[in-house]
């Protein structure tokens, strides 16, 4: 039983390293649904979403709207407008405008 607690450890510290070298959306949304223990899945379920929408967004395909990326935050415990491409978020705003 021990073995099984240090290798947890092990893996929930390497995926806080991870987090820390993040350099992408996708990199932090990915890292942040793994620590929270979560599969594409169970995330999708929660966020009232679908999963294609979690591969989009873990694979910096697609980025969610600013209300849903609040909505992740919230869940994944994380800040991730930061990582957002500031073209996108121009774009956003441009098509919010309309």
């Amino acid at each position: 039983m021990h073995e099984i607690q240090q290798h947890k450890k092990k893996r929930r510290d390497a995926l806080v390293e991870s987090l820390k070298n993040a350099k992408t959306f996708g990199e932090v949304f990915k890292t942040a649904r793994l620590l929270q223990g979560l599969t594409q899945e169970q995330l999708a379920k929660i966020a009232n979403c679908s999963t294609m929408s979690i591969y989009y967004y873990e694979n910096d395909i697609k980025y969610p709207r600013r209300l849903g990326v609040e909505k992740f935050e919230n869940i994944l415990g994380v800040k991730l407008k930061h990582f957002i491409p500031a073209e996108m978020k121009i774009k956003s705003q441009t098509l919010l405008k309309k």
